[in-house]
């Protein structure tokens, strides 16, 4: 992961040790491959979202070097001599010990031709395409999916056979229908994996009022949520550059606080989807030429962002986890409670106690009301609304003696509530 690289060769080649003596090492010619193994996807996402680093059950902790291992720091580093701690692994490597590429398509890495302004927009893989796949008939050699399974020479090539379609109707070659049974292969050593997709028919993915629920609402085990990304400027400095080792006026240093993993909170992406969100918090200091901090110049940004957090679990969420737990909708850490008519809520962080001049807690992203503490209207990502929260927080309430799926007052249950609330010896709360 401290290696750098560019262009085709960053993600094709096959690193490999020089070999011979320290005095003169060797290394024969670079070993091209469209099996891509993940340690060259690691090299560049491990930072920022870190969805590299958690798919593998690696978590970025702060710089305080635990658990300690004996008298000293933690022997746990990545590049930069970060730390890390090792966390529940996303179930397709844990169980299928899927790389990478096993997802991930050529279109949606290289592109399909259109220029995107986001870079999720680029993404050709979603969880419907293996779990409810929808089929085409893999035509001859020179096809897409013939080649590609031609360079792979792992996977069999199946013409002539069903193969799966990504959302952009890419061919999955690897996801084949044969004999009545879906099968996936592995990309790097071909092994076959019998798929069970019969659980999309089942009441807890087709519940009414869950069709905004991305698949990562329930099934993200956890996620990196960074409070505090903070950038101090100092004109009086300088600073080298790492790649021409020329030295330049004015000195950046970066540092974190708040680095946890924890439950994701939601909130809505592109404008519709329920999704996991995390913070994106930057805290710029500015000291001119004589060392002065300069209020004027220092700024800070407040936004949040929806993505896919790489620690899918077979396991889900729990009903109550989702609709009553204050960090899940937005609210942050703390205590909600009814007094009388009214919600109410109490934070367990307070920025101002901490001397952070923000008068809100660093993870609510929300207030009760509805009002949007944090937000990334640029990119559709927000948190919930008044009436959203309102909606959330109202099944509550049922879940003490409703908490199966296909109960029946689900099949509609803003008529549930209407009766409820004017049929006379029902035994639920008003």
């Amino acid at each position: 992961m401290g290696r750098r690289g560019g262009g085709c060769s960053n993600c094709h080649v096959l690193d490999e040790e020089k070999k011979g003596s320290a005095e003169k090492k060797t290394t024969g010619h670079p070993k091209m491959t469209t099996r891509i193994p993940s340690r060259n996807c690691i090299k560049c996402h491990n930072r920022s979202a870190r969805i590299g680093l958690s798919y593998f059950g690696r978590f970025e902790s702060a710089g305080y070097g635990t658990p300690y291992e004996g008298n000293g720091l933690s022997g746990r580093r990545l590049s930069g001599n970060r730390f890390f701690l090792n966390l529940q692994a996303d179930i397709h490597f844990s169980k299928a010990n899927m790389e990478c590429i096993d997802c991930h398509t050529a279109t949606g890495l290289m592109g399909d031709g259109r220029q995107y302004d986001k870079m999720a927009a680029q993404i050709d893989i979603s969880c419907q395409a293996c779990h409810s796949p929808k089929f085409s008939v893999m035509e001859g050699p020179e096809s897409l999916a013939g080649r590609l399974a031609f360079l792979n020479k792992r996977v069999p090539r199946g013409i002539g056979k069903s193969i799966a379609l990504s959302k952009k109707g890419t061919p999955l070659y690897n996801l084949q229908r044969k004999d009545g049974k879906v099968i996936f292969y592995r990309k790097m050593d071909g092994l076959p994996v019998e798929m069970d997709i019969r659980s999309s028919d089942k009441p807890h993915h087709g519940l009414k009022g869950h069709e905004r629920l991305a698949c990562q609402s329930c099934h993200s085990a956890w996620i990196p949520q960074c409070y505090g990304c903070h950038l101090t400027y100092r004109k009086s400095e300088r600073q080298t550059d790492w790649i021409t080792h020329e030295s330049s006026p004015g000195r950046w240093k970066e540092a974190r606080s708040y680095l946890r993993f924890s439950r994701p909170a939601l909130g809505i992406r592109n404008g519709f989807g329920i999704y996991p969100i995390s913070p994106c918090q930057v805290f710029v200091s500015v000291f001119d030429s004589s060392g002065r901090f300069r209020k004027d110049q220092s700024f800070k940004t407040m936004n949040i962002s929806a993505f896919d957090p790489h620690t899918t679990s077979k396991k889900s969420r729990t009903c109550i986890e989702c609709h009553q737990d204050p960090k899940v909708i937005g609210l942050g850490e703390g205590i909600l409670h009814q007094k009388g008519s009214k919600r109410v809520f109490r934070a367990t962080y307070d920025s101002s106690s901490s001397g952070i001049d923000v008068p809100f807690p660093l993870d609510g992203f929300v207030d009760l009301s509805g009002e949007p503490l944090q937000t990334d209207s640029g990119k559709g990502v927000r948190p919930f609304n008044r009436e959203e929260i309102d909606r959330i927080l109202g099944v509550a309430p049922c879940l003490g003696c409703h908490p199966g799926y296909d109960d029946r007052i689900y099949g509609d249950f803003r008529g549930s509530k209407e009766r409820f609330e004017i049929e006379a010896g029902l035994p639920c709360l008003k």
